[in-house]
């Protein structure tokens, strides 16, 4: 496959006949009220996961695709044990093995280069992180706009890395939590501490297992998707930095959670595990310092529980926890702002990290792409710096060009 489609040049302006406007519809349109009361269970599932920007497969997944996720499931601790052996398999192969996900063939990319694609579907409410409250107002609104919710098909979002490499064309993504343990925490009292807890149920989707309902939202143009050409050595680092996490002894792929470093091999979540194996190829995620936040944790919106699943590691302040249940309306109806800080974490921003994918689309992107007007608040410092790196990057490429512009339109930056 070539990339006759998209002319040559430093800029590049698609003039499509027909674009994406995703950002007309109800996706992110205003609350509409009238669900709380109605609908607990929506805001207890985005307290406890929207914050990890990372959506599993739903138990509702069509039962052929979902059990050729499970089947194709990389074990790690079979891994583990077989590097004892003379005949340890290549742990990158359930992630190469297979075709790629539609949306990234219709980028087109010459197969005789190599790119890294770093790939994200929005949440449909947006996560603001930038104060206690305004995290609890993007709570309320995940629970009173359930329209916009349904429109995006990802209510918590998903991150994606995929690579080609020489003859290697691979995919993955992080995920965790998939048996309801933070909301069964929530529920029985725990307030926040399922957002920071560590769940040893972490595992990569694998090449064949891929989402279909992701890769039809990034077909339909509801993601942002950016291709990066790299050296051959700096994509070998990537497809090294993936084996390296894979077959550490510590196993960090069994554990998913906000505060998990996988550069120390202590486990990830959705964004840190992307950012950290794109971040080895040199690209993109080489910026994850700039899109994590600093958050208050207050101790009205800590409690302890009582259910708790063998999978759990549940997070603790410096001080401990309190011995009180936290239910889930004293949770909800509190003022975050208010109340001594028991914490204070540094986690990933999803919101930072998708305006700065968005910015370096400035000057390709068709005038009327939705995706700016998604970005949460441009002038936030956080945003700007990451924002103005983003774009500083981009500027680096000899092109940068918009492949597929009726589909996926994901942004294309090329050494030549």
């Amino acid at each position: 496959m070539g990339s006759g489609k998209d002319a040559r040049a430093t800029v590049t302006r698609p003039h499509a006949a027909k674009r994406c406007k995703l950002a007309q519809g109800s996706k992110y349109s205003s609350p509409i009220g009238g669900g709380a009361a109605r609908a607990p269970w929506r805001l207890s599932v985005l307290l406890a996961l929207s914050l990890a920007a990372c959506a599993p497969v739903p138990a509702s997944q069509e039962s052929a695709q979902t059990a050729a996720s499970e089947a194709l499931r990389f074990d790690v601790t079979s891994a583990s044990t077989a590097r004892a052996t003379t005949t340890a398999p290549e742990p990158l192969a359930p992630y190469e093995g297979a075709d790629w996900p539609r949306y990234l063939y219709a980028l087109e990319l010459p197969r005789e280069r190599d790119y890294v694609i770093v790939s994200y579907l929005p949440p449909a409410v947006a996560v603001d992180l930038r104060s206690p409250e305004a995290m609890r107002r993007t709570l309320t609104d995940g629970l009173t706009d359930p329209l916009g919710v349904v429109a995006a098909k990802t209510k918590l979002g998903h991150s994606i890395v995929a690579w080609q490499c020489g003859a290697a064309q691979g995919v993955t993504s992080f995920t965790g939590e998939d048996d309801g343990q933070a909301l069964k925490m929530i529920l029985s009292g725990w307030g926040v501490v399922p957002v920071l807890s560590t769940f040893e149920d972490g595992h990569l989707y694998t090449e064949a297992g891929f989402n279909p309902r992701h890769d039809r939202a990034m077909r339909s143009g509801k993601g942002v998707v950016t291709a990066v050409e790299v050296s051959r050595a700096r994509c070998e680092g990537l497809r090294d930095a993936l084996r390296r996490f894979l077959t550490h002894p510590d196993v960090p792929a069994r554990n998913f959670g906000l505060l998990l470093d996988p550069a120390r091999f202590e486990g990830a979540g959705c964004l840190s595990f992307a950012w950290f194996i794109s971040g080895a190829a040199g690209v993109i995620g080489d910026m994850a310092p700039l899109y994590r936040r600093v958050v208050e944790v207050r101790a009205g919106q800590i409690g302890r529980g009582s259910a708790l699943a063998a999978s759990v590691v549940p997070w603790q302040p410096p001080g401990g926890l309190p011995e009180h249940r936290l239910s889930l309306a004293s949770l909800l109806m509190s003022d975050w702002d208010e109340g001594p800080v028991a914490d204070r974490l540094s986690l990933p921003d999803g919101e930072i990290f998708l305006a700065a994918m968005i910015a370096m689309r400035a000057g390709v992107a068709p005038a009327d792409d939705w995706r700016p007007t998604r970005v949460l608040a441009a002038a936030d410092p956080n945003v700007v710096r990451a924002t103005t790196a983003a774009q500083r990057y981009a500027a680096g490429f000899a092109v940068r060009r918009i492949a597929d512009p009726e589909g996926v339109a994901a942004l294309v930056l090329e050494r030549r």
